[in-house]
């Protein structure tokens, strides 16, 4: 409804983010609940990166294996 009205969309945006922003804090209070101290900041990142990322499917690429497989031999 608010999104309708023009000189209302930006009510409708802070709306609508400030839902998206609450989800986003219970599932990463209930993600870190099982997380070990020694893990914690990795897991803080890669929930940040996975929110805030732009890219939905990230591809894992193996470009260090060269470099260690060069120091090994």
């Amino acid at each position: 409804m608010l999104s309708k009205v023009p000189q209302l969309e930006y009510v409708y945006v802070i709306g609508v983010s400030e839902l998206i922003v609450r989800a986003a804090k219970h599932l990463f209070t209930t993600y870190m609940q099982g997380v070990e101290m020694m893990g914690l900041s990795a897991a803080i990142a890669h929930f940040l990166n996975c929110f805030l990322g732009s890219n939905p499917t990230p591809v894992v690429t193996n470009s260090t294996t060269p470099f260690i497989v060069s120091h090994l031999v």
